[in-house]
């Protein structure tokens, strides 16, 4: 970290409200350059409201925001840009159909004349990449790289634009091991440039590995900022909780009831899935891991009639739904929602949510199939209105 005692960016006493609620109250932060400052905090303490604030989405209540010794207002996100403030966020930003270059400088004045100088944009796209250390191909369009990848393609498009601060908003999702290392080696590139980061994470290893300070929220309010080297991990846990831990990891004594789910050597079309088998009884959680691409996510989504099923056998509740050997295919999104599966997709955006629809009609779209919420062509919109309102209770 940077020895300079003038921050980079200090927040003071900033407060936000939405519709008369307190979201964050009287907020008080600051970022050194050459640190990596994490916020730490439950879902719901703030942190995407503070980086919101810093990245210029949102406009605080009341508060100051202090940047390199000056005090401004940051109206948008481009106006954040321009001040030297890039943002990676957890949502990909990027153009599929282009190349990684095209995306890299997507918006900037790189032209000869009326077009784009892309012998220019080439060298340019080679040396950002060449300075992070990644051996991703500038000319690779962006459908065809990992999910990893994505993710150091939006760090290198952060990157590019010189930023004096970078804004990591759980960059690791999704990343296997080796991915995440070669992600905090960036990082220390950044580091070494002078670049302040601000790393939201609720990875506890991923703070005391990559970095300095810690601020920890809990409701809106900053309950802590000190160096990782000060706050143990049980200690992260109760001030970010407000509860005392005597036990981080408690053996959950709890007897596992009846079968309801049994895999036998399922095969899984295009993906690397075959001859697996897992059972699943109430009451336990059975994880699946392995590293990007390996197909843990593949199982899950043929489970759900997502995936296409080559060959094996599935059981819920001892009634076979699928069976190859015998033509038996009772498997589908909405024949397991009515069984009472449910499925979460990793990409909330692309597969869990309808973008242009409200909070209230995403909520019952899975519900759209009963009587009591449609008669199959209109939705009784008050029915569902109530139903969403007592779940959000």
């Amino acid at each position: 970290m940077s020895q300079t005692n003038i921050p980079l960016l200090s927040l003071k006493n900033i407060s936000k409200q939405f519709f008369g609620s307190t979201v964050l109250e009287n907020i008080n932060f600051d970022l050194y350059p050459g640190e990596v400052h994490a916020i730490f905090g439950q879902n719901g303490a703030g942190k995407s409201t503070l980086i919101q604030i810093v990245t210029g989405d949102i406009q605080p209540s009341s508060g100051k925001i202090i940047l390199n010794n000056e005090e401004l207002k940051i109206h948008s996100v481009h106006k954040a840009r321009e001040l030297g403030i890039s943002a990676v966020f957890q949502e990909f930003s990027l153009v599929p159909q282009l190349t990684v270059e095209e995306n890299l400088f997507l918006g900037s004045n790189n032209t000869k004349g009326f077009f784009l100088d892309k012998k220019k944009l080439h060298q340019m796209a080679c040396q950002t990449m060449e300075q992070l250390e990644f051996s991703i191909k500038p000319e690779e369009k962006i459908i065809n790289l990992s999910h990893a990848e994505k993710r150091m393609v939006e760090i290198a498009k952060a990157f590019h634009t010189k930023p004096s601060i970078m804004v990591l908003d759980e960059p690791t999702a999704s990343l296997a091991e080796n991915e995440t290392n070669q992600l905090f080696s960036m990082i220390e590139i950044l580091k070494k440039e002078g670049i302040g980061v601000i790393y939201i994470t609720h990875r506890m290893k991923e703070i005391y590995k990559i970095s300095n300070r810690i601020t920890i929220l809990q409701d809106g309010h900053v309950v802590n900022t000190d160096s990782v080297s000060n706050i143990n991990e049980q200690k992260l846990v109760e001030l970010a909780t407000g509860r005392n831990i005597t036990n981080l990891f408690p053996e959950i004594k709890k007897q596992r009831g009846k079968k309801l789910l049994d895999i036998k050597n399922l095969h899984i079309s295009n993906s690397f899935i075959e001859d697996v088998s897992i059972n699943v009884k109430a009451g336990e959680v059975i994880g699946i891991t392995g590293l990007a691409g390996s197909g843990k996510s593949a199982i899950g989504r043929a489970c759900f009639g997502v995936n296409k099923i080559e060959a094996g056998t599935i059981s819920y509740l001892d009634d076979v739904i699928f069976d190859s050997s015998k033509q038996i295919n009772d498997i589908s999104p909405r024949a397991m929602l009515d069984r009472g599966m449910l499925y979460l997709p990793s990409d909330r955006r692309a597969e869990g949510l309808i973008m242009e629809q409200n909070i209230r009609e995403n909520i019952s779209l899975p519900s759209l199939g009963l009587p009591k919420f449609s008669n199959g062509f209109i939705v009784n919109r008050k029915i569902e209105k109530d139903i969403v309102e007592k779940i959000g209770e």
